[in-house]
């Protein structure tokens, strides 16, 4: 199969992106300290905030690192070319324009899968660790 020209490609990823309307930050996991033992404290450091589209996720499970099943909560699409990793955790900031929109934390589950469009997350909402 021919690889699409990058003309094709770059109006891919442009389509992809008007249609992109909540907001949200990666919170990228890294290392914030080291304890009494000198051994390294991790913390997530939020990075700026970027487009992205949600959607609720009804009845749609996946896989974590460890195999076990767990439901996902929301999938999230982010811009091509995103650097998050499943070790990173993501925010959602608003939400289809509302003003008033409380900020969600949510944990990675299963692989991210980098798309020719754009970057796409099975999240699961973290209610704890804020």
């Amino acid at each position: 199969m021919k690889p699409l020209p990058d003309s094709i490609l770059d109006r891919l990823h442009s389509q992809a992106s008007d249609v992109m309307f909540d907001k949200g930050q990666v919170l990228a996991r890294q290392q914030v300290a080291t304890d009494a033992h000198n051994r390294p404290v991790y913390g997530y450091v939020a990075q700026e905030e970027i487009s992205c589209g949600v959607r609720t996720a009804v009845n749609r499970e996946a896989t974590d690192a460890e195999g076990n099943v767990v439901l996902v909560d929301y999938v999230i699409r982010l811009p091509h070319g995103t650097a998050v990793t499943d070790q990173d955790r993501f925010r959602i900031t608003r939400r289809n324009g509302w003003p008033d929109f409380t900020a969600v934390d949510c944990e990675i589950v299963g692989a991210v899968q980098h798309g020719l469009t754009a970057v796409t997350l099975n999240v699961h909402e973290v209610t704890h660790g804020r």
